[in-house]
């Protein structure tokens, strides 16, 4: 990445910091509270030069800019972005940082993602190599930095205490991914867990969703429509469409418990009432009431 545009891109970020913290109406993405958009002091060179000599690798160039030049963790994805020293605490072992993370970009990881990609169970264990622990979005959602690895300078999503593995962002590196958090943060998107939406318009999403080759895209594209601040009436169309008839059953079964998940509301439930519970002497008794513990009438 030239200088010029990595300097151009930190300084665009230090200012749209500032900016979100004096807007009239502040931003409250989440973890906004934590952080209220303030970062933490840069770190020294010397600081920086220690960490990488003692973990025995080269930090990501625009992670290792943004802790020096902007910040060492503060405001960020998830309740905040972790300083360096968190980044790697207890569970780094000697080496941990130098071996290769193995995760690359394409479907999200499942199953026994564990068992096929970690070392196992064990006092030894060095469990996700290669990485940085940059964000915690609650309970035990995590945001790592690849630092080693052929994917090295991406991130990616992951429950470290569940079935849901590893998803590698499109961000393609540090700057881009926290960029995108600061612009989003900004405008009123869904920024939970920030980075499983694609990082697309809504042009650009039904154009992925209409003819992208690969199936995990077509259903991510369906999913981040429903994570715009506002979609529109062509693109609950173009979803219910895809939902449909895509060609692929897998996407059109994801698709549609992505429209089954945004109902808008339940249709009411209705049981009749009783005789002996109406008013013989009213005219034209009602014979219905609502109940919302009854059984749903509409339900398959």
């Amino acid at each position: 990445m030239p200088e010029a545009f990595t300097d151009a891109r930190l300084a665009r970020i230090a200012d749209k910091l500032a900016v979100a913290r004096v807007m009239t109406v502040r931003p409250t993405p989440f973890g906004s509270d934590v952080h209220k958009f303030e970062l933490r002091p840069p770190l020294p060179e010397t600081v920086v030069t220690e960490f990488e000599e003692r973990h025995e690798i080269e930090l990501p160039s625009g992670y290792r800019l943004f802790v020096t030049d902007l910040g060492d963790g503060g405001a960020g994805p998830g309740y905040r972005m972790r300083p360096l020293r968190d980044t790697c605490d207890g569970r780094c072992r000697p080496g941990h940082l130098a071996r290769s993370s193995p995760y690359l970009p394409g479907p999200r990881y499942y199953g026994d993602w564990e068992q096929r990609h970690e070392d196992p169970p064990g006092p030894h264990r060095v469990f996700l190599p290669g990485t940085l622990w940059l964000a915690d979005h609650g309970c035990t959602l995590h945001t790592q930095l690849i630092v080693t690895g052929p994917s090295r300078g991406r991130l990616f999503n992951l429950d470290v205490d569940g079935p849901v593995g590893p998803y590698v962002v499109e961000d393609q590196d540090f700057l881009a991914w926290y960029e995108r958090w600061l612009d989003e943060a900004m405008t009123g998107y869904d920024v939970g867990w920030f980075g499983e939406r694609l990082p697309l318009t809504e042009a650009e999403l039904l154009q992925v969703l209409a003819a992208d080759a690969a199936p995990h895209r077509r259903i991510r594209a369906g999913e981040s429509l429903l994570l715009l601040p506002a979609v529109s009436d062509r693109a609950w169309h173009a979803l219910e469409h895809a939902a449909r008839f895509d060609d692929d059953p897998v996407v059109r079964s994801a698709l549609w418990e992505v429209l089954d998940s945004t109902r808008p509301f339940d249709p009411p439930k209705i049981v009749p009432i009783p005789p002996s519970a109406v008013d013989a002497s009213a005219p034209e008794p009602t014979q219905f009431r609502h109940d919302p513990w009854a059984a749903d009438p509409w339900a398959d």
